[in-house]
């Protein structure tokens, strides 16, 4: 990736932020538990084949996917990783790229068994699977009610095997007593498994907020996501020190003076009470920034919070300054991340904009070009 001098709004990748992070989670948890890091949705925004590549020269034990696609990507570049996808598959083209590309497969229903014991049987392959189930998300996964009868089935699978069995916590980060009763269900389906004569190699439930909070819950396997990427899902302190991977950039195009009693963008929702000057940035809800940052949002020049005024465009926001100030056109703006004393972090633009930080990163990351930081 070139410069990010050549766009005038770009998604900052600082690979080394997501070295330390790895290596810090690595430090913080048992050397027994293995790290399976979640890079689906192209690595939540920071680019799956750049993330994934770092996370295998770091050793990372397994990949998280959603989908052939994703897998078609990895394998194609030499990601020699073990891998899992986490989402469904539904057909037998899909159950045969899984099997083409050596990627462990979540299953949930019999229905999909049957279509990989098939091809695995065809190709004279033995297909490794993750039963998933469903503790309390409602989402996918087998009901616990229906795992007898699952299990008696499988058993007739000669080309499947069951490497492992997950569940997933829903709200590991606000409500400790319902996280509590899924890891003692699982608890108690790990144990009627094993009696059952099923011995996974791989049990695993927390995401980022619940490896954090549930100790007793790393069993043998945890799925950060959030966390590789330094973004503490927790509102509180954490004993793990994170680096933000991604910073968004952007750059001042225009200069204006406001007098007293205009408005300023669509609607004119932003009345000047005084003249001033009005600096219009090259970003908007078309490069992922939350329309509702539209008169909330602030940003980030020369080490100084500006606030943003107006509307929130397609492709631009306006903020203003006193006219005093003096920026020149082409100056570097922060819209996330850290100058030198001062910092918007990914969680404050998500609380504005009445959302999660997830999507945050998912928003910026697929509109804007991205510049990787070795």
């Amino acid at each position: 990736m070139s410069s990010g001098k050549s766009f005038l709004s770009w998604a900052e990748i600082d690979l080394k932020a997501l070295r330390d992070n790895f290596l810090n989670l690595r430090k913080y948890l048992p050397p027994q538990v293995k790290i399976l890091v979640t890079v689906k949705k192209d690595a939540y925004g920071h680019g799956i084949l750049e993330i994934s590549r770092e996370l295998q020269k770091l050793g990372c034990d397994f990949l998280g996917i959603n989908g052939i696609e994703e897998a078609q990507i990895l394998r194609k570049n030499n990601i020699t990783l073990p891998i899992l996808n986490l989402g469904l598959i539904l057909d037998k083209y899909q159950a045969e790229e899984i099997l083409r590309l050596n990627v462990s497969q979540t299953v949930s229903s019999i229905k999909i068994c049957k279509i990989l014991n098939g091809l695995a049987s065809k190709f004279k392959k033995r297909q490794a699977v993750h039963l998933k189930i469903d503790t309390g998300m409602r989402r996918l996964g087998i009901h616990i009610k229906k795992l007898k009868s699952f299990l008696k089935e499988f058993k007739k699978f000669e080309n499947l095997y069951l490497e492992g069995v997950f569940t997933h916590f829903p709200s590991a980060d606000i409500d400790k007593e319902f996280t509590l009763a899924q890891i003692r269900e699982f608890k108690k389906i790990i144990k009627d498994m094993e009696e059952s004569g099923f011995h996974p190699k791989f049990y695993h439930s927390s995401n980022s907020a619940g490896l954090l909070r549930f100790k007793k819950a790393y069993f043998n396997m945890v799925r950060p996501g959030l966390l590789i990427y330094g973004i503490n899902p927790l509102d509180k302190k954490i004993g793990l020190d994170l680096k933000p991977v991604m910073s968004v950039k952007s750059r001042v195009i225009f200069e204006r003076i406001v007098n007293k009693g205009e408005g300023i963008s669509y609607h004119q929702t932003y009345i000047a009470k005084r003249r001033m000057k009005v600096y219009t940035i090259a970003i908007g809800y078309g490069d992922g920034l939350p329309f509702l940052l539209s008169n909330r949002g602030r940003v980030l020049i020369k080490d100084k919070f500006y606030k943003i005024v107006g509307r929130v465009c397609m492709d631009f926001i306006m903020c203003k300054a006193p006219l005093k100030e003096n920026i020149k056109i082409g100056q570097e703006v922060i819209i996330m991340g850290k100058s030198m004393n001062k910092e918007i972090r990914c969680q404050d633009i998500a609380k504005l904009a009445q959302t999660i930080p997830y999507e945050i990163l998912c928003r910026f990351g697929s509109s804007l070009k991205r510049k990787y930081i070795k």
